[in-house]
């Protein structure tokens, strides 16, 4: 028994008006990524941020908040923002920073509250 495949080839044809939605959906992609900001959060000062409520309370949404390796003893609340909270293995994808990088609540409460945001963006990593 043969089994004759048959494919059909159609072109795609933009009008006017669906390239100009095609153009608005990019900008707006690309505005979003370009107004993004990373907080560098690192206990020795040379970053942005010495804790991570700190670049929480200043990020906005669709920001990172970028964590450095260490034991932050802090409990650390997302304020219902659309937020990135990432060690180095964000950028660097290396695994050994996720042991590195350290939020420890002290036993008062959860160490990170995520509650009533907006959007399905919020990463933790």
């Amino acid at each position: 028994m043969k089994m004759e495949i048959k494919t059909f080839h159609r072109r795609c044809r933009f009008t006017s008006q669906s390239r100009h939605l095609l153009f608005f959906f990019v900008l707006i992609c690309v505005n979003s990524w370009l107004h993004s900001t990373i907080y560098h959060i690192k206990q020795d000062g040379t970053g942005n941020y010495t804790t991570i409520q700190e670049g929480i309370i200043a990020a906005t949404d669709t920001d990172t908040v970028l964590v450095y390796p260490g034991i932050y003893l802090e409990n650390v609340d997302y304020l219902e923002k659309s937020i990135t909270l990432a060690s180095l293995y964000l950028t660097t994808g290396n695994d050994d920073y996720v042991n590195q990088t350290i939020i420890d609540g002290n036993q008062s409460g959860s160490c990170v509250e995520i509650r009533n945001c907006t959007e399905d963006y919020n990463t933790i990593c």
